[in-house]
């Protein structure tokens, strides 16, 4: 699923712009706002691509900007991180050559190009222009893309796996929200859940189910029950936190929810819901339903593939969870097959433990040990070594070693232990 922040620059560009072609329903870009926002994808990008063709030919630059914004998010949308770069620094360069252009403007391109950067790892290239919009949003004062700038900076550091600095960035978002929007607003309960991400991804189980929680409370509060999409992505990342401690009960129920309330304002086939779909069928691989994991995870990844196609890497967390059911129904000839394709969209820990798993359970034992091993040491650097994650490979890489290397297996276990017990001890003080 798409982090809040990347919703936000979703959702400001297309707040932005439309107002400006509502009035004619003729119009390209009117039409691909609409095919955007509706998830018609490949009709949105023509739409856009005409609009930016008509717009050049009449030598309109406001009109060629929104246009290569509009490509730069659907691009985003489609995984197609390289393509949105080139449309959003194309858009800066023409904003840059304008002088009526708000510093609202020039924050929300800032942002969006940042974001680009940051989907591709390119992690020094997204920094400095998400600080810029930071700085911008304060000069003028707009504690609005103040909280955005900052929850983007957050997520950047988390996935940068400097976590320390993702907590700062995570406070002050949520205290920015609060003092443009107060307690009792959505997108101060976005902010709120945003952080409870951050601390579940840190382990801190129980303050993140609390701050869920809270923002969840005030979504349904706010929507009369909890009929909208903002409140139905807070279930699923509270749903998360109780799938990560093996609560599976409670994870089910929200994610449950999560499908039900999706599914009713964005359709059966919403990649939102499919993606929904895949960390429920997690809680069932986890809870022994095999079939019943089997089932909706097969569903889950025909909906991503209609949408994106077979290659995007919007793809990869469908193919983990399918991989891992097809592993644990001894299908490892279809396991193998789905964790290299999750392994060609990069070499993530998640990746490369399934990997190791598959190969494990297909009896090579050599194989299993290096991408073991390779995913201990990704884990560890993308999220530090004493992350609960962390602890998860050091069991399967003692797996794979027990009986080549019996010593090593028991100093593995008992650092995993140690990891573990730490992160009991933090959720009970």
């Amino acid at each position: 699923m798409k982090s809040i922040a990347t919703i936000l620059v979703l959702s400001a560009f297309v707040g932005m712009i439309a107002p400006a072609f509502s009035a004619n329903s003729d119009d390209a870009m009117s039409k691909a706002i609409l095919a955007h926002s509706l998830h018609q994808y490949q009709e949105a990008e023509q739409l856009y691509q005409d609009a930016l063709s008509q717009a050049e030919s009449n030598g309109k630059i406001d009109s060629q900007i929104l246009a290569l914004k509009g490509l730069g998010s659907l691009s985003m949308n489609l995984g197609k991180n390289e393509d949105a770069v080139k449309s959003y620094r194309k858009a800066m360069v023409l904003e840059n050559s304008r002088d009526n252009v708000s510093d609202e403007v020039r924050t929300n391109t800032l942002i969006s190009l940042a974001t680009a950067y940051r989907n591709l790892d390119k992690f020094s290239e997204a920094e400095p222009l998400y600080t810029k919009a930071l700085n911008l949003a304060k000069t003028s004062h707009n504690k609005e893309n103040e909280s955005i700038a900052l929850d983007h900076l957050s997520t950047l550091c988390r996935y940068d796996g400097r976590l320390g600095e993702a907590d700062t960035y995570s406070k002050q978002a949520v205290s920015a929200a609060e003092s443009q929007w107060g307690s009792n607003n959505m997108n101060t309960a976005l902010a709120k859940a945003n952080r409870g991400k951050l601390l579940a991804l840190q382990g801190r189980y129980r303050e993140a189910e609390a701050i869920l929680g809270s923002a969840l409370a005030v979504g349904s509060k706010i929507t009369n029950g909890g009929n909208d999409l903002n409140v139905a992505s807070i279930e699923s990342d509270l749903a998360l936190v109780f799938l990560t401690q093996g609560k599976l009960e409670q994870a089910k129920s929200h994610y449950t929810k999560g499908i039900e309330m999706r599914s009713k304002l964005a359709g059966r086939t919403d990649v939102g819901v499919a993606d929904m779909e895949s960390n429920l069928a997690r809680a069932y691989l986890e809870g022994g339903n095999l079939s019943k994991a089997a089932e909706i995870s097969e569903h889950a990844l025909s909906i991503a593939e209609a949408k994106f196609g077979t290659k995007s890497p919007n793809l990869f967390n469908d193919l983990i969870v399918l991989g891992s059911v097809y592993n644990a129904k001894g299908n490892t000839s279809k396991a193998l097959e789905l964790a290299q394709r999750a392994l060609e969209m990069g070499r993530s820990y998640k990746a490369l433990l399934l990997m190791a798993q598959v190969h494990r359970a297909r009896g090579d034992m050599s194989s299993a040990q290096k991408f073991a091993r390779e995913a201990v040491t990704t884990c560890e650097q993308r999220l530090g070594p004493e992350h609960p994650q962390v602890a998860k490979c050091l069991v399967e890489l003692a797996t794979c070693v027990r009986r080549s290397n019996p010593a090593e297996a028991v100093a593995l276990e008992k650092r995993s232990k140690s990891i573990q017990d730490r992160i009991t001890t933090l959720n009970n003080l």
